[in-house]
């Protein structure tokens, strides 16, 4: 799937997750939004999870879309982005 990898995020005027967090606790009057990396993980495991239903629709034949397999091939990459997210949270706690 295409997204954003490989644009110039910058030139584009997207800011980084770093400045985006920044922003948010900054208008909401955040010092820090605690376990950050877990929120993300969760995301992420979301997704996959939704993405493995398209999967499952698309083996049975009754997928809405004709590309829906490869939907089904991000189930895998989002689980691992989950699972390191959820590492970096435990480190984070660990220290």
């Amino acid at each position: 799937m295409p997204g954003l990898g490989g644009l110039d995020r910058t030139t584009l005027g997207i800011p980084t997750e770093e400045e985006y967090v920044a922003r948010y606790c900054e208008r909401m009057k955040l010092s820090e939004i605690e376990n950050w990396n877990f929120y993300l993980a969760f995301s992420f495991f979301r997704l996959a999870s939704i993405c493995q239903g398209v999967k499952k629709r698309a083996l049975d034949g009754n997928a809405s879309n004709k590309k829906a397999m490869d939907v089904a091939a991000l189930v895998g990459p989002l689980s691992e982005m989950g699972l390191l997210k959820m590492q970096q949270q435990d480190a984070l706690a660990i220290s």
